[in-house]
């Protein structure tokens, strides 16, 4: 009697065990189906949408950035942000129709190592994007500082504040005189437009897109610099550690 019992208990345990599983599973798929590839790329990457607030690893930056959205209101800033983002993703697919559909397939592949493929797929894709959209004064200007190893963490460029017309002349004539990065009066127009907000964001794209960085630090750079006001080379010297950009990695795993 006490064996049939054993078995039946057991038997119990596995066929619920099994059920559990079908359940989490089809959780799983549904919620993997929920959000397209461009929902999960701007999740990612700009800190936007739905999807962004399932993902764990992105909560501190994004609680950070809507704190200082909050703290620093700005209409103009919010209008630029919000179109630089759509030209970004109009012009991505432009390049290639089918990268949101492959991205979203990446992502979803329970794979480590294809998503982190996606992810700096995603940074290059951007920045491609990026030479290709009207913002490209701007991305050739940064390519050459970034050919030129110019140090942006050097004295003559700290106290810089990017928001200041007369410190992006600054910043200007120092890349002028001192590497020989010369801007003509459009470009330079342009430079001091996008230098309100987006400057930042661009460096910071130089660096992942060059693999300067990893997986981890790609997460909603686009945005988080813009608010937050972080240095914006920061970046690079951020927590790149092996560990966060698996557990970012395992995030997206998980939520996707």
């Amino acid at each position: 009697m006490k064996i049939k019992q054993l078995i039946l208990i057991t038997l119990s345990v596995i066929v619920g065990s099994i059920i559990i599983y079908s359940c989490t599973k089809d959780a799983n798929e549904d919620a993997k189906s929920q959000y397209s590839g461009e929902e999960m790329f701007r999740a990612i990457y700009f800190l936007e949408g739905n999807a962004v607030n399932e993902l764990s690893s992105l909560k501190p930056a994004l609680s950070q950035m809507q704190k200082s959205k909050s703290a620093n209101p700005d209409r103009k800033r919010d209008e630029f942000v919000k179109e630089m983002n759509n030209v970004l993703i109009s012009t991505i697919k432009e390049l290639d129709k089918d990268f949101f559909e492959n991205f979203k397939r990446q992502v979803e592949a329970d794979d480590y190592y294809a998503i982190q493929l996606a992810i700096g797929n995603g940074a290059r894709m951007l920045r491609a994007a990026g030479f290709k959209s009207k913002y490209a004064p701007m991305f050739n200007f940064l390519e050459e500082v970034g050919n030129k190893n110019i140090n942006l963490k050097d004295e003559k460029f700290k106290g810089l504040d990017f928001q200041k017309e007369s410190d992006v002349k600054k910043f200007v004539k120092i890349l002028k005189d001192d590497h020989g990065i010369d801007i003509d009066m459009d470009q330079e127009t342009q430079l001091y437009a996008v230098c309100n907000f987006g400057i930042a964001c661009a460096v910071a794209l130089v660096a992942v897109a060059t693999m300067a960085v990893a997986a981890q630090s790609v997460a909603g750079l686009w945005v988080y610099y813009v608010y937050s006001k972080v240095e914006f080379w920061g970046v690079v010297d951020g927590n790149n550690t092996d560990a966060a950009n698996e557990g970012f990695i395992r995030d997206v795993a998980l939520t996707f």
